[in-house]
């Protein structure tokens, strides 16, 4: 009877956090490059078994459930759809698995498929946040006081007034390089076949419809698991309450 009530209680905390992920992925609905995050699951005899080694068949656990825990946040790397700005300094991605390198004041590089970029009044090419954007020779990119007519090649190279200023750092991380997202751990390469789109943002591949379908299910699991402590709770105050009377 307790280990129903462990696992209606591990089930409830694993609606929590997909909650908190759904709630996450509809807030950056909007971001431009913005992944979507998907929980996955395992069952806690998964885990045990990735902890400890290959299960002992003498002892087994048995065939009653032993919860659920979330394993991981993974990211689903399909691209968004590309959308129009016309704007100088906004670049799209146009292949997927391939990101930006920008850099924060600290020195911290990140990776990021938002191409919404700006420029300073210093002349450097920015985020929003203000990280520099890295070029191909890993350092930030500047552009003259005079520069005209900018433009930026489809393989990151900007020009200005038909003269090349650099190149933007393309890179094609690896799956042990992305664990660490956004955190951009080195070695930083350039990527090949790369294909940089001016005047374009990538849009986020959240689907705002399918989201909110899951966000319905995972509070109407939670209230079902509710529902399941509940009547163990009431099941063991009678057991308690009967099998403790005097006869």
């Amino acid at each position: 009877m307790l280990r129903g009530i462990y696992n209606a209680a591990s089930g409830m905390t694993l609606n929590m956090q997909v909650v908190d992920v759904l709630a996450h992925n509809l807030a950056n609905a909007n971001t431009s490059g913005y992944k979507r995050r998907q929980p996955v699951m395992k069952s806690f005899g998964d885990i045990l078994v990735d902890l400890t080694g290959e299960p002992d068949r003498s002892h087994p656990v048995g065939t009653t459930g032993t919860g659920v825990h979330m394993d991981e946040i993974a990211r689903i790397e399909r691209m968004g759809p590309l959308r129009r700005t016309g704007n100088t300094f906004d670049v799209a991605l146009a292949t997927p698995g391939h990101y930006f390198v920008v850099q924060r004041q600290d020195g911290t590089r990140l990776f990021t498929r938002d191409g919404q970029f700006y420029r300073n009044d210093r002349g450097q090419i920015v985020t929003g946040a203000g990280e520099a954007v890295l070029g191909a020779d890993l350092g930030p990119l500047s552009l003259r006081d005079d520069a005209r007519d900018i433009k930026i090649q489809p393989d990151g190279t900007i020009l200005a007034n038909e003269t090349e200023l650099g190149r933007l750092l393309v890179v094609a991380p690896t799956r042990d390089q992305l664990r660490a997202y956004p955190a951009a751990r080195l070695p930083l390469q350039q990527a090949e076949a790369v294909e940089v789109r001016q005047g374009y943002l990538e849009s986020s591949n959240v689907e705002i419809v399918t989201e909110m379908v899951s966000l319905i299910e995972a509070n109407r699991s939670f209230g079902f698991e509710q529902k399941i402590v509940s009547a163990h709770d009431q099941m063991l105050q009678k057991a308690a309450n009967d099998l403790g009377r005097l006869q």
